[in-house]
C-alpha cells in the first residue's frame, strides 16, 4: 500500500486524472477538484512567491496532448485552475544572450569556468557584455572565446571590463579590414558590374565648376563638366595626373572610397577637383579619408550636392583666413611703440700741449694741499 497523493500533485499529473476520469467521468472529476481547492486569501493575492528549483519536472519536459482526448474537458481544467500557482525564478531576463547561452558553449576545462558560471548572478556584467556584443556585432563564439582568456577575470573573479571591450573593438576592426578587402576582390571580379552602361548625364550651369588652369587648353568649361559627371574617377585621375602616372597611394585611396564607402564616380571627381583647385588641401591619405567621410555623413550621394559641400566647404575656408588675418592685424597693433635708438655720440675736439700743462699744473698744486 502506497500513501495516497495530495490533490495538488494528483490533479498535476495527467495521466491519473484522465484515468479517474474514465472511472467517475468528467463533470465528477472537476467537481471533485473544486471540493479540494480553497479559495485563495486575499491578503497573498498578487504575490509572487519565488524559489530556485534546479531539476527540471516530467511535465515540464513531456505532456500529453490531452485535446486530442477530449478537448472539453482540456478547457475545463485550464479555467478552473488555482490562481495561485507558484513560480519558479529563473534567470536574469536581459536583451541579447543569456546566461544559459553562454554557459552552454563556454567549455567546461577552462579556468575561467567558475566566473563564468557566476555571471548567472550578475545582472550589471551580463548586460555589459550583451552591450560589447552589440555594439561590435560579436557573435556567441567571439563572447565565449573572450571570456576564455587568461586576463579577462581579476583575482575576485571579476570581468575586466576594458580589456573585454578593448578585445571586442581589435576584433570587429580586423573583421571590418577583412570584408573590406573581400568587397573590393568581388566588385573587380563581378563581370555584370563591369558590364555596365551608364548613360551620358547633363550638368546645370548652376552647378558649373571653374576650369582648372591644366585644362585651359584641354577643354572649356562645358567639355570639363561633363567629363566630371560622366567620367570614371581614374579617367580623371589620370587627366589630373598628365606628366606621369598616377601614384600608387591615391589609387589605393580613392579605391577604398570607391569601394567601401561606396561613393558614385562622379561625386569622386568633383572631390578630386577640389584637391587639385584648394592650394590648402592635401593629396595625403588622412586628409581625403577625412573628406569622403564629412560627405558620407552629410549624406552627400550626388554631383550636384557635392558642388554645394565644396563650394560651402571653400567658403568657410575663406572666412577662416580672412578672420586669421584681422587677428594678426590686432595683435600687431597692440604691440608696443618702438623706441627710437640713442643717436651715436659725437667725438669731442683733441686737448691741445697747452691745456694738458694746465691741467697737469692745477693737479699738483692740489696734491700740495
Amino acid at each position: 500500500m502506497y500513501q495516497p497523493l495530495p490533490p495538488n500533485e494528483f490533479f498535476k499529473n495527467q495521466h491519473l486524472t484522465l484515468l479517474l476520469r474514465d472511472k467517475i467521468g468528467k463533470y465528477a472529476v472537476l467537481s471533485l477538484r473544486d471540493k479540494f481547492y480553497s479559495a485563495e486569501p486575499e491578503e497573498l493575492r498578487g504575490l509572487e512567491i519565488h524559489s530556485e528549483q534546479l531539476s527540471v519536472p516530467f511535465y515540464d519536459l513531456f505532456q500529453l496532448n490531452t485535446q486530442v482526448i477530449d478537448l472539453e474537458f482540456e478547457q475545463a481544467l485550464f479555467e478552473i485552475a488555482p490562481t495561485h500557482e507558484v513560480q519558479v525564478k529563473g534567470e536574469i531576463d536581459v536583451k541579447g544572450y543569456a546566461y544559459t547561452d553562454i554557459i552552454m558553449r563556454f567549455p567546461r576545462d577552462s579556468i575561467n569556468r567558475e566566473f563564468v558560471e557566476q555571471l548567472r548572478f550578475d545582472a550589471d556584467q551580463l548586460a555589459f557584455i550583451n552591450f560589447v556584443a552589440k555594439k561590435y556585432e560579436l557573435s556567441l563564439q567571439d563572447i565565449c572565446r573572450f571570456l576564455d582568456e587568461d586576463d579577462m577575470f581579476n583575482d575576485r573573479g571579476e570581468l575586466q571590463e576594458e580589456i573585454f571591450q578593448g578585445r571586442a573593438n581589435l576584433s570587429f576592426r580586423q573583421g571590418k579590414f577583412r570584408d573590406d578587402a573581400k568587397n573590393r576582390v568581388l566588385i573587380k571580379t563581378n563581370p555584370d558590374a563591369q558590364e555596365q552602361i551608364y548613360e551620358e548625364k547633363i550638368v546645370e550651369m548652376q552647378y558649373y565648376l571653374e576650369v582648372p588652369a591644366i585644362f585651359q587648353t584641354m577643354c572649356n568649361i562645358h567639355e570639363y563638366n561633363f567629363m566630371l559627371k560622366n567620367e570614371p574617377y581614374i579617367q580623371m585621375l589620370k587627366r589630373f595626373f598628365s606628366k606621369g602616372s598616377v601614384p600608387d597611394r591615391v589609387l589605393d585611396i580613392f579605391e577604398k572610397i570607391s569601394l567601401n564607402y561606396q561613393l558614385n564616380d562622379e561625386v569622386i571627381n568633383v572631390l578630386i577637383h577640389y584637391l587639385h583647385s584648394n592650394k590648402d588641401s592635401s593629396w595625403t591619405k588622412s586628409y581625403i579619408e577625412s573628406i569622403a567621410a564629412d560627405m558620407i555623413g552629410k549624406q552627400v550621394s550626388s554631383f550636384e550636392h557635392t558642388v554645394d559641400y565644396v563650394r560651402e566647404k571653400t567658403i568657410k575656408f575663406k572666412q577662416l583666413q580672412s578672420g586669421a588675418k584681422r587677428n594678426t592685424q590686432r595683435k600687431s597693433k597692440s604691440q608696443k611703440p618702438n623706441i627710437p635708438m640713442i643717436g651715436d655720440i659725437q667725438p669731442q675736439e683733441q686737448i691741445s700741449e697747452e691745456q694738458w700743462e694746465s691741467i697737469r699744473r692745477k693737479i699738483e698744486k692740489l696734491d700740495g694741499i
